[in-house]
């Protein structure tokens, strides 16, 4: 069975994993195609990281990226 980088890091994020999920997670938003990034759990990882900078940059590309991906 082939496991993604995007399934990986799913994986490691509810195992709480923060560094491998965020490791999964970068490689999975640079191969990804556009409109299905997985910028929100790259930032939920960088948030159990401890990298609140990270975070803010993952949620910023996010909006750029899917502008209506977060309601209201």
């Amino acid at each position: 069975m082939i496991v993604t980088p995007l399934q990986a890091g799913l994986d490691a994020l509810r195992r709480g994993e923060a560094a491998e999920a965020r490791t999964h997670l970068e490689q999975a938003v640079q191969v990804a195609p556009a409109g299905q990034r997985p910028w929100l759990q790259l930032a939920q990882a960088c948030r159990m990281a401890g990298d609140p900078a990270a975070e803010v940059r993952a949620l910023e590309q996010l909006l750029r990226d899917e502008p209506r991906s977060i309601p209201g």
